[in-house]
């Protein structure tokens, strides 16, 4: 979480870091209760075995995409051009996209 907070600090505009907190809220609160004592790390820790036999399926189906963003993320490089940022940011996207569907 802390790579992608500071992505945000550093190349987003304040309506992007505002949309970017809102959508990672949810995520934000999963990794809480997973990282602390909690019932819900309980339930989760009783099912990993499961969890870790989805694993397979969900690298085969995700590491393609995660080497995409490596790729266009390579290509494309950091700048502190908030235009080529944002180009970035819709070629991630646009990546995203090919993904869920």
């Amino acid at each position: 979480m802390n790579c992608l907070d500071t992505f945000v600090q550093v190349c987003l505009g304040p309506n992007d870091k505002s949309f970017y907190e809102r959508r990672m809220a949810p995520v934000r609160s999963v990794m809480t209760q997973l990282c602390s004592k909690s019932e819900f790390q309980r339930e989760f820790l009783l099912h990993s075995s499961c969890y870790k036999e989805l694993s397979p399926d969900w690298n085969s189906c995700a590491l393609p995409i995660r080497d995409l963003l490596k790729e266009e993320e390579d290509r494309v490089g950091v700048s502190g051009d908030k235009d080529s940022n944002r180009e970035k940011i819709l070629k991630m996207c646009q990546i995203k996209r090919q993904f869920v569907n």
